[in-house]
């Protein structure tokens, strides 16, 4: 065993039982490390588990990139024709997972007590309903959109079910008010489904029914849509995939005269994308912080020790011990300190992480985060890159103190009291 391993051990290890100022410097060191490491890791794991979870919600439920006419995001709305050589040469884009047409309109529903005006949107078989179904609430969506016919069956959120007091499997009326019409259109619907997604805007003004019915209301031609939904492979490949497509159809007309316009998805919602990136700011605060609350308390503590153990630093230079032997010494000494607070950080912080993402003990207003607890996600990686800055941070931080030993004098520190 190295020499300067050797004592530092003994130090810390319990030839210190006389000395109290060491016992609680040690522990309070210990402790802030430990707290430090414990709060960057919860911070990491809620932070990257806002951004999965609002992201996620944001981008299944309004897809990735969005291609309608160019008056539809900005005026009134407008259809497109659905050439089927266009979706082709999107869909060849590298990338891109699927291309779905859709058609939407506004509309009440109506029941004997009450009303709510709501966006009723036509989708078909090719619309991704995945995180439809993994936020369903109550009955299924097997079939409601799967045939291409008109089946009148409608999937709407939990508020409106509340609002409405409707359940699965009753009927209700939809009312559309057509400009071309005097008197509002109705259509008999029954509810297949209810949803919960989350997002308050979403839930309180969204309703789904098959893609014909919504077609035929607005008399669109057999050809033409509201829209394409362009759902890519992954979250990272959207702004590439975005500016291939935009590439592709923006100012592009179709039969029709009607000029195409593409946005993504994070275009169509800047305010919500930018608190995510703000998010990254405050972690960001949050880690230097803690990153320096460590490194000071074991400076501080280190120095602590140093004028405590002024004594047996004068011995050992006495007894020829150089400056470099006893900076390891007590370089090694602040490193257990160091690791032992990072172990009980690492326990700490990982350990309420999974609780939290197992239990969801902490709730949250869905209304105000999106989500209805604190979401967490582990990302190991992280966690193991966090640690090593940790100690890579604690060592450059005492190099500082060590030095404080190269000053002490051995015949004045002999007769330290």
């Amino acid at each position: 065993m190295r020499l300067p391993l050797f004592i530092s051990r003994r130090l810390y290890s319990g030839a210190d039982t006389d000395k109290q100022v060491t016992r609680q410097t040690v522990v309070i060191s210990v402790a802030a490390i430990a707290l430090g490491l414990a709060v960057m890791i919860i911070t990491l794991g809620v932070a990257l588990g806002f951004k999965r979870e609002v992201r996620n919600k944001v981008v299944s439920l309004g897809g990735h990139v969005l291609v309608q006419a160019f008056e539809s995001f900005y005026a009134r709305p407008v259809p497109i024709q659905v050439d089927e050589n266009l979706r082709k040469r999107v869909l060849s884009v590298p990338g891109v997972e699927r291309v779905s047409a859709f058609c939407q309109t506004t509309g009440v529903l109506k029941t004997d007590d009450t009303f709510l005006g709501i966006a009723f949107r036509g989708v078909d078989s090719t619309y991704n309903l995945d995180f439809l179904r993994s936020h369903l609430v109550a009955g299924t969506l097997d079939e409601p959109f799967s045939t291409g016919q008109i089946t009148r069956r409608l999937v709407i959120s939990k508020k409106m079910a509340k609002d409405l007091k409707l359940k699965v499997g009753e009927d209700v009326f939809g009312y559309f008010f057509m400009p071309e019409s005097k008197t509002p259109r109705p259509r008999k619907f029954t509810v297949a489904a209810i949803y919960e997604s989350g997002l308050s805007d979403y839930d309180r003004s969204v309703a789904f029914c098959d893609f014909r019915t919504i077609h035929q209301l607005l008399h669109y031609e057999s050809d033409r849509a509201a829209g394409w939904e362009v759902g890519v492979n992954s979250f990272e490949e959207i702004p590439s995939v975005g500016r291939q497509v935009g590439a592709m159809l923006n100012g592009l007309s179709d039969s029709y005269g009607t000029i195409y316009s593409t946005r993504t998805i994070m275009e169509l919602n800047p305010n919500i994308f930018s608190w995510l990136d703000l998010l990254d700011t405050n972690v960001l605060v949050i880690l230097v912080l803690m990153f320096l609350v460590a490194g000071f308390s074991t400076v501080s503590g280190l120095f602590i020790i140093i004028l405590e153990r002024t004594q047996f630093i004068g011995v050992m230079k006495a007894m020829g011990g150089p400056n470099s032997l006893l900076r390891r010494v007590f370089g090694l000494y602040a490193m257990q300190m160091a690791v032992r607070g990072m172990a009980l950080g690492n326990i700490v912080g990982i350990g309420l992480c999974l609780l939290q993402q197992k239990f969801r003990i902490i709730p949250l207003d869905a209304s105000t985060y999106y989500v209805d607890a604190v979401p967490m996600e582990m990302n190991w990686t992280y966690i193991l890159v966090l640690n090593a800055c940790l100690v890579v941070l604690i060592m450059l931080a005492l190099m500082l103190p060590t030095l404080q030993i190269s000053r002490i004098s051995p015949a004045r520190s002999i007769r330290f009291e």
